[in-house]
């Protein structure tokens, strides 16, 4: 009996340990999981798609609204300097916001190009590439946002306050014609 149990113990023993690298032997990748690769690829740079057209019309947006606001703020000072107003003041600061709005352009316009370049990657072919276009375009999208709020910011602490002055100021007498 004892022989019986030791035999049926060691023929046991071989099959499990037989089966093992049976399973070490299968193959890694099966269609299904081809299939799930291939989906998350498509699903990921429809996203990435998505993401680059938006930031295109936010840019856009926002350098519409910011060419809009020098206009009107060109249209004010004309204005005002017809009316005898002292603008030299406005009129520098509006060259420096035209150069501001022009820093955010180019940089904005960096930001795409990384976007896009990390879009044109295939899944999976060039995964750091990938990645590291991503970072960069991380790092440029900070710094268009840091340029939208210094436009925002120097409009607030300093054209404003600058038009204020100029409305609490008379303007200079201009001279009469004479009859």
């Amino acid at each position: 009996m004892n022989h019986k149990i030791i035999g049926a113990g060691l023929a046991l023993a071989t099959l499990l340990v037989s089966v093992t690298p049976a399973f070490a032997q299968s193959p890694s990748s099966t269609p299904r999981n081809e299939r799930r690769l291939e989906r998350r690829c498509f699903v990921a740079q429809n996203l990435i798609e998505q993401r680059v057209e938006t930031y295109r019309k936010n840019r856009d947006n926002h350098i519409t609204r910011y060419n809009r606001m020098k206009d009107r703020l060109t249209a004010l000072v004309n204005r005002l300097t017809e009316n005898g107003h002292d603008t030299t003041k406005v009129k520098a600061d509006l060259l420096v916001l035209e150069g501001k709005i022009q820093k955010f352009a180019a940089d904005s316009d960096a930001f795409h190009k990384k976007l896009e370049e990390a879009n044109d990657y295939n899944c999976g072919d060039a995964e750091g590439a990938f990645k590291s276009r991503i970072e960069e375009a991380r790092d440029l999208l900070k710094i268009v946002r840091a340029d939208a709020a210094d436009i925002r910011d120097y409009f607030k602490n300093t054209i404003k306050p600058d038009f204020q002055a100029l409305r609490g100021s008379k303007p200079s007498p201009s001279p009469s014609p004479s009859v």
